[in-house]
């Protein structure tokens, strides 16, 4: 405004300089006689006012890495997606050696609508059933999540689920008997051919999930001695990692499923309705 005034002034013009911070004008005007021109001189840095904190905290991330990603990552949410039986649980027991985000397994599996995908900020999620959500978790978290695609040879994890038949609730038994829904048998033979293709099926669906998604890692468990500390270093974590590597060391949610009177009582008789009930 009072630039503009200035201008309406007769003979006198305004002279922009733009390479002393803040723009600076300089005014112009004929000197007449015993008239003095005063020039404003330019303002020191210790003159200006305080740069917010925020802004601070952002010129310093700026300043201490070359990754031009790492800012993004302070509120990013990290989604690992596999079948099952493939090191999920190794996963996440690792990444609580993590100082700077939250994590856990399949902490949201008792919610409903909504609720179910509400995770916290700053959050690595291991869940194998998303992989039944993942319309609900692009709608929500999109391209800007990172994802892990976590993964384990497919005969191992085939074998490991078909042991798991037995299991009352469990995803081996509803997904033959739930989704197949076709009478499949209770034979060895038959339930690993149900295992199989279930483990087809849910790497289906995160191959197409993943396939137009920026930030994504692949993750074998086979190779987890470097692929893990290259996670580590992708969604810039702060920690314990040699914690963490000591986790892979250790068998976690091993195949000895021991079942209760009443699960055993139960799953013998699906097993007897199986046999009875009338072919389809």
């Amino acid at each position: 405004m009072a630039a503009w005034l200035l201008r309406s002034v007769p003979g006198i013009s305004l002279m922009p300089v733009t390479n002393v911070g803040p723009r600076v004008w300089f005014l112009s005007a004929p000197l007449q006689a015993g008239a003095v021109r005063f020039c404003p001189r330019p303002r020191l840095m210790s003159e200006f006012p305080p740069v917010p904190l925020h802004m601070q905290a952002r010129s310093n991330l700026s300043e201490q890495t070359s990754d031009p990603m790492a800012a993004m990552r302070s509120d990013v949410n990290v989604f690992v997606l596999c079948t099952g039986r493939s090191g999920s649980l190794t996963f996440a027991n690792a990444c609580r050696h993590i100082s700077n985000f939250t994590s856990g397994h399949e902490t949201r599996v008792p919610q409903l609508g909504a609720a179910r995908l509400a995770y916290p900020p700053r959050h690595i999620e291991v869940d194998h059933r998303l992989a039944w959500f993942l319309g609900k978790l692009d709608e929500k978290y999109g391209n800007r999540a990172f994802y892990v695609h976590l993964s384990r040879d497919p005969e191992r994890v085939a074998a490991s689920w078909s042991r798991r038949f037995d299991v009352p609730g469990g995803m081996a038994s509803t997904y033959r008997d739930g989704i197949l829904a076709h009478g499949y048998s209770n034979r060895p033979a038959r339930r690993l051919e149900a295992a199989a293709d279930y483990i087809e099926t849910v790497q289906a669906n995160i191959r197409a999930f993943l396939k137009d998604k920026t930030h994504v890692m692949n993750v074998a468990v086979e190779t987890a001695e470097a692929d893990f500390p290259r996670f580590w270093s992708w969604i810039s974590a702060e920690g314990d990692l040699n914690a963490a590597m000591r986790e892979w060391t250790v068998r976690h949610d091993t195949d000895r499923v021991r079942l209760r009177g009443r699960q055993r009582a139960r799953d013998a008789a699906l097993r007897i309705w199986r046999a009875i009930r009338p072919a389809p």
